[in-house]
């Protein structure tokens, strides 16, 4: 990209002087923003536009031929530029510094500031060939000095660098219109939507979201609606045949004879509740008056089993008690009296007395007592005192 190089007319005359046993000595590398026509270059005197100060990474001979490598960094360099010319600046055995050599590109080369791309440099070889009596010799700056393997520790410290180096901005990666917020807290904006519909593959995010807003708004209200929304009627609930009226409204309608209709029969008036109140009473009275006498059957055995409910209460006001016993087994008549102990901890039996031919027996346990030896198949009913109250649980009537 150097495309024009030439020694100057000042370095000319330095390489005169050489050959006569002088010594030619780099003293700068110089660079620049400006450009000058291209027959101008010989009879420049400085590098056009001087930007930057570069470094001597040293001076080699090759039978004719003289390598000066120069190197440029933008260490400290706070605004970038384009560099179109770069000049050697050297002196002979005696005299001041001269502009040597310098060289011109048409397109120039881009240097960005430190700040843009830290540790960005460029090495350059100018390549002189002169007369095998010159001499040419450089003070190497050891800062400005790189050997291959610094070169190389410092490209992988910059490749390896991972905090965005070169300040990259999202704009650059084509995400300028993308916020810096967690998933879970964007904050999507959309336009509001009239119209229920469905959401569609492939539709931005902004119609999706005033779709899905619209819906839930749509339940939302239709949940909070009580007003029958979806027009349910009476028959959809079972209640198709009930008319809509109040109860005070059917109370009134009522008739006696409506009454009549519908339960097939004529109620009972006041006069007829009471007569049931008082039959009703009576009944459990003579239940009350019949709880000392129970009616049992033997069956196919010869004995039955009764239990004494209030013995501990009897026996407050009597240690003795009879039993009456009546009944008929297999056309066998029988009749007799059992005379019963009720003042200890269990029933006893004192006498039997049989009224008729047949014998029969009796023993207690507890609150019970057993008549046996009856005819089998046999009805009997046992009597005891009023007040007596029997278990009516075995009752056959």
């Amino acid at each position: 990209m150097w495309e024009n190089t030439v020694i100057t007319n000042a370095g000319i005359e330095l390489l005169k002087n050489a050959l006569s046993g002088g010594t030619i000595t780099v003293t700068a590398i110089k660079s620049g923003a400006g450009k000058v026509d291209v027959s101008a270059l010989k009879s420049q005197t400085a590098v056009s536009s001087i930007k930057q100060s570069g470094t001597v990474q040293g001076v080699t001979k090759t039978n004719e031929t003289i390598k000066i490598g120069v190197l440029f960094s933008n260490a400290g360099l706070s605004a970038g530029y384009s560099m179109t010319q770069l000049g050697i600046y050297a002196k002979g055995s005696t005299g001041s510094e001269v502009l040597f050599a310098i060289s011109q590109s048409i397109t120039g080369k881009e240097v960005p500031a430190e700040s843009a791309m830290p540790s960005w440099s460029l090495v350059h070889n100018f390549y002189i060939k002169l007369n095998n009596d010159v001499t040419m010799t450089a003070t190497v700056d050891p800062e400005g000095y790189v050997t291959f393997e610094t070169m190389q520790t410092a490209l992988n410290t910059h490749t390896g660098n991972k905090s965005n180096p070169h300040s990259v901005t999202k704009s650059q990666v084509g995400l300028g219109n993308v916020p810096n917020v967690a998933t879970n807290d964007q904050t999507p904006t959309y336009s509001d939507t009239t119209t229920l519909v469905t959401l569609s593959s492939g539709e931005k995010i902004s119609i999706a979201f005033a779709k899905i807003k619209l819906a839930i708004t749509t339940l939302i209200n239709h949940l909070a609606n009580k007003s029958n929304p979806h027009g349910v009627t009476k028959s959809q609930v079972g209640l198709g045949n009930v008319e809509n009226k109040s109860s005070a409204t059917i109370r009134g309608e009522l008739t006696k004879g409506n009454v009549t209709t519908a339960l097939g029969f004529t109620p009972a008036n006041q006069t007829d509740m009471t007569n049931a109140q008082d039959a009703i009473t009576q009944l459990n009275s003579d239940m009350e008056r019949t709880k000392n006498i129970v009616f049992q059957s033997c069956g196919s055995g010869t004995s039955i089993s009764v239990t004494m409910k209030n013995r501990n209460t009897i026996n407050k006001t009597c240690d003795k008690m009879p039993l009456f016993v009546i009944g008929n087994g297999n056309g066998i008549p029988m009749c007799a009296i059992i005379l019963i102990n009720i003042s200890g901890a269990n029933i006893s039996v004192d006498q039997v007395t049989n009224l008729t031919g047949y014998n029969l027996n009796c023993s207690a346990s507890g609150d019970s007592f057993n008549i046996y030896n009856l005819p089998n198949w046999g009805y009997f009913m046992v009597i005891a005192p009023p007040g007596v109250y029997l278990d009516q649980s075995s009752n056959v009537i």
